[in-house]
């Protein structure tokens, strides 16, 4: 028997194998794009959630009590301010949370919410990251 007539004989039982192990590994390859592409995103909302908090704890933290500053206190916010001003800042990025304000800081709880592209497919629409930053307000040093 010819080499040739050998390896034909072994091949004629495989018919259609490659295809299917070419589609499944393709299919694989491809859900793994998919949910790389909707984590990715994901992580892009963790940031804007990040962002969204610590910059509107700056903000509220930006608002102090005048008065109790005219009368030598240092470093006193006025909490229904800070609160007001910290959340018109969150609203105005999009996101969504909560604020509380005392008179020495600004704590702020952050949402952002992102679509998915993929994942609506297995039932998830939408992926919530959170984030949560303080801040409070900075005396001036005396520059020699």
């Amino acid at each position: 028997m010819t080499r040739h007539g050998r390896w034909r004989r072994r091949l004629r039982h495989d018919d259609g194998s490659l295809t299917l192990f070419t589609t499944i590994v393709l299919g694989m390859l491809m859900l793994f794009a998919a949910v790389s592409l909707d984590l990715g995103a994901a992580l892009d909302a963790k940031v804007r959630a990040l962002h969204a908090a610590s910059e509107a704890a700056r903000m509220g933290a930006q608002q102090l009590d005048l008065p109790a500053l005219h009368t030598g206190q240092v470093r006193v916010l006025n909490p229904d301010q800070a609160k007001a001003a910290a959340q018109r800042f969150l609203t105005s990025t999009g996101a969504t949370g909560t604020v509380t304000a005392t008179t020495n800081s600004v704590t702020v709880y952050a949402t952002a919410r992102q679509h998915t592209w993929i994942l609506p497919i297995v039932g998830i629409d939408s992926i919530a990251m959170t984030a949560d930053a303080t801040a409070s307000p900075e005396t001036a040093t005396s520059v020699p």
